[in-house]
């Protein structure tokens, strides 16, 4: 899998766990809870913007890396 794919993994996982809580039910938790929301979701969206891994040079990079090894 691409790493392109596992990012959109990632905030697919990221909007699915946003929406399975309501803003009633956020807003009735307290700070630190609200801060634990969703975090693993939101850290490994976080973790692929900040290796800088889904650019555009770095995805077009690993297309290739694929396309050659797929001619060998």
């Amino acid at each position: 899998m691409s790493t392109y794919q596992r990012f959109i993994q990632a905030n697919e996982a990221l909007f699915k766990c946003m929406e399975s809580m309501s803003t009633e039910q956020y807003q009735s938790l307290g700070a630190s809870a609200q801060e634990t929301v969703c975090r693993m979701e939101g850290e490994k969206v976080a973790s692929f913007l900040q290796n800088d891994s889904v650019h555009f040079k770095a995805l077009v990079d690993e297309r290739i890396a694929a396309l050659k090894a797929q001619q060998q």
